[in-house]
């Protein structure tokens, strides 16, 4: 087995996507079965999901699981020359600085030489605010996390974000109010980039990633377990999007 890797970008920004692209190849002597690759998911990331998008491999892949920290891929069969690739994406760390993704591809078969069986693929969290460094609302609570709704939360010529479902990095589910609906519930939402700006143009579908501030609500929302008061909505970018 040989495994090369490479991403879509070498410097995400804080919590932005990062897709990895991991091709296996067999270099012989001998056709190799029960292929796999695994991937011990980095650190500080969000695992989003994974997938055999191309493969030489007799009876097809088997697919990816994902578990404790691991994602595993089975590619199946492979032919002597065969190839199989995958695609896996996760959200970067929240935080600036340096981090490392390696996976490693395997066979049930004898491999001769296992020193190219892992790729390591280096990426930079760019130099931008981390989540919360700007100056927020004292005594409130900051939260960072996936937007789940479908539709999309967005800022508009002054406007405020809709209320939506979010998941945090640590899986608590919130309905996230930001009284675009009601302005007399609570604080009104302002929504600021990673420069610690004013966002007034800003368009989240539902999987993308943000940082909310604000308060958790006695109300109760049905499916929900917290209500979340939004105060401050980051959006995780450095300018505005048309």
């Amino acid at each position: 087995m040989q495994l090369s890797g490479s991403s879509n970008t070498s410097s995400p920004d804080a919590g932005g996507l990062i897709v990895y692209t991991f091709t296996i190849r067999n270099s012989g002597p001998e056709s190799a079965s029960a292929v796999t690759l695994t991937d011990a998911i980095p650190a500080g990331t969000l695992y989003r999901g994974a997938a055999v998008v191309a493969f030489d491999s007799v009876g097809g892949p088997i697919g990816c699981t994902q578990s404790n920290g691991s994602v595993s891929c089975g590619v199946g069969a492979m032919a002597r020359g065969g190839s199989a690739t995958v695609v896996l994406t996760l959200n970067a760390p929240s935080a600036q600085g340096a981090f490392t993704n390696t996976a490693t591809a395997s066979a049930s078969s004898a491999d001769p030489n296992t020193g190219n069986n892992s790729a390591t693929v280096n990426a930079q969290v760019k130099n931008n605010a981390a989540p919360g460094a700007c100056a927020l609302p004292a005594g409130q609570t900051t939260i960072h996390g996936v937007v789940m709704s479908i539709g999309s939360v967005f800022t508009a010529n002054g406007t405020l974000p809709q209320n939506f479902a979010f998941v945090t990095d640590a899986g608590d589910l919130y309905w996230v109010q930001t009284n675009y609906y009601d302005a007399a519930a609570g604080p009104l939402t302002s929504v600021i980039n990673l420069d610690c700006k004013t966002s007034p143009v800003q368009f989240i579908t539902g999987g993308g990633t943000l940082t909310v501030t604000g308060a958790v609500s006695g109300s109760v929302r049905a499916g929900f377990a917290h209500v979340f008061n939004a105060s401050v909505v980051q959006v995780p970018t450095h300018k505005d999007k048309a």
